[in-house]
């Protein structure tokens, strides 16, 4: 009996330690699925909280552990955008990769897709970024996110400046998918692009109907930029500086206004850019400033404005046009000898500058105005040799036969004046220059070939300010040849027909 006793007391524990095992074999998946629910859970909950640099490890730690779990693929996902949040795009597209490497069945495959087009845009691989958003357009053409899909299709293309592209998929957003939630960017985007490819009638309408239909704050001031970037364009004055005046854009309302003659309200609105301290427009705002003042003749503020510009901004791209115009102020303010220093400053040190025509201008008029005929003749003939194609080579041409008739150099003149007269017949100029050729003869006493010439002044051009002079001159030549009662009709005609002569 002692013996049976005993042996029951060894079996028990036997029993025991077997039954145990028994259930760890039996359940071991259970406490693995439990432990992988958690980490899961716990990695979703440190994403939620926007801890997103423990969200990312907990999620690689627990794809690690549990490689084989059903959440995986979720998990693969969240530690992508645990990435995104964190700005670590380079690491956001592996992880998006590799998702789609692994989990190619997952229901996260097209988001996955999508981010990682998103991920390529913000490391500015829009090549990479244009492949993957095809292929998400291609492969999920049902897809609830189309929309965005061929939204950030159509923003990839225009990073790539390839305009036509991204119209066309911003438009077919905006056509296709009217309840798209960022609609209202869709439109600015079709206005920015038909801006950025020099069609401003279109999108001005464009930005209109943003303006209008949506007016949403984020792009609302671009809008009101770019459509006054588009108006200024057009030559529509008033409504860019309306368009300026509410985009706070004080430089570009100003350089609007100088468009319009509004020279106060312009020299106000380029003060209250300096104010602003609007650092990338200081220089051209000062700039600005002098011209209000040069455009309403008002030499001596000018003359202060342009030489502050030359002091304070010794930039090459602003000094050949700031020593010009100051040439211009003193010029205009009879200050012969120091407008002559001016223009000489960039006709020697800027000699390519399109300034430098301008003032090779002003030093020939400068010098016809100290009655240095020869000096004048010099810059007008360099003038008319060297840049044929300047705006006013007409009056360089005229001004050089008025050089030459000074000199008395008149065949020179003569054939500098015809060659006016052949080259604009009905530029007001052309009757000027008759009725000098008829001073060149009647200054070498070739009254009969002056009375020819004054005589075309009066039927080629009836209604030229010269016909009185013409008149007068005719009369002139016709006593020199003895000729007095006609002298006496072409006086009497000129006081008849000129009465305030």
């Amino acid at each position: 009996m002692r013996r049976r006793r005993k042996m029951k007391k060894k079996i028990c524990p036997v029993g025991i330690m077997i039954a145990l095992l028994s259930f760890l074999f039996l359940f071991p998946p259970l406490a693995a699925g439990e432990d992988a629910s958690k980490q899961y859970i716990f990695a979703q909950r440190l994403f939620e909280e926007k801890k997103f640099s423990l969200a990312a490890l907990q999620f690689e730690k627990f794809l690690d552990t549990f490689p084989r779990d059903p959440n995986c693929d979720k998990a693969q996902y969240g530690m992508g955008m645990s990435f995104w949040h964190l700005d670590d795009y380079k690491r956001a597209a592996s992880a998006f990769e590799i998702l789609l490497e692994r989990y190619p069945e997952s229901e996260l495959v097209d988001e996955s897709l999508l981010q990682l087009g998103e991920s390529f845009s913000k490391l500015e691989n829009y090549d990479g970024a244009i492949s993957t958003y095809e292929k998400l357009i291609k492969d999920y053409p049902q897809s609830e996110h189309l929309p965005r899909f061929l939204y950030s299709l159509a923003y990839a293309h225009l990073r790539l400046e390839d305009y036509p592209e991204a119209l066309k998929n911003f438009r077919k957003v905006k056509d296709e998918f009217p309840e798209f939630e960022y609609l209202a960017e869709v439109q600015y985007r079709i206005a920015n692009v038909l801006y950025l490819t020099n069609r401003y009638e279109e999108a001005k309408k464009e930005y209109s109907t943003f303006i209008t239909r949506y007016s949403t704050p984020k792009f609302l001031v671009q809008a009101y930029r770019e459509r006054g970037y588009c108006n200024f364009e057009l030559g529509s004055y008033t409504e860019a500086a309306e368009d300026f005046a509410r985009a706070g854009e004080d430089f570009w309302r100003a350089e609007a206004l100088c468009q319009l003659g509004r020279y106060s309200e312009a020299r106000q609105a380029y003060q209250r850019a300096l104010e602003k301290f609007q650092k990338k427009w200081e220089a051209h705002a000062r700039r600005g400033i002098a011209y209000t003042y040069y455009e309403e003749k008002n030499y001596a503020k000018a003359q202060d404005g342009f030489q502050q510009l030359i002091e304070s901004f010794a930039e090459p791209k602003f000094l050949p046009e700031a020593w010009t115009r100051l040439g211009d102020c003193f010029y205009y303010q009879n200050d012969l000898a120091e407008a002559q220093k001016a223009y000489q400053k960039v006709i020697e040190e800027y000699p390519e500058s399109k300034y430098a025509v301008d003032s090779l201008y002003g030093m020939a008029y400068s010098y016809l105005n100290q009655e240095d005929f020869d000096q004048a003749a010099v810059y007008f003939r360099r003038l008319n040799q060297e840049f044929p194609s300047f705006a006013h080579a007409l009056d360089v041409t005229f001004q050089l036969g008025e050089a030459y008739l000074y000199l008395s150099e008149y065949e020179e003149a003569l054939k500098i004046f015809q060659k006016v007269i052949d080259q604009a017949p009905h530029d007001p100029l052309a009757a000027r220059a008759q009725h000098e050729r008829g001073l060149c003869y009647f200054e070498q006493k070739g009254y009969q070939a002056a009375l020819e010439e004054f005589g075309k002044v009066i039927n080629n051009y009836p209604k030229s300010q010269w016909v009185d002079n013409a008149y007068l001159e005719t009369g002139n030549a016709l006593f020199n040849l003895k000729r007095f009662e006609e002298a006496i009709q072409k006086y009497s005609r000129l006081a008849q027909e000129f009465p305030a002569s």
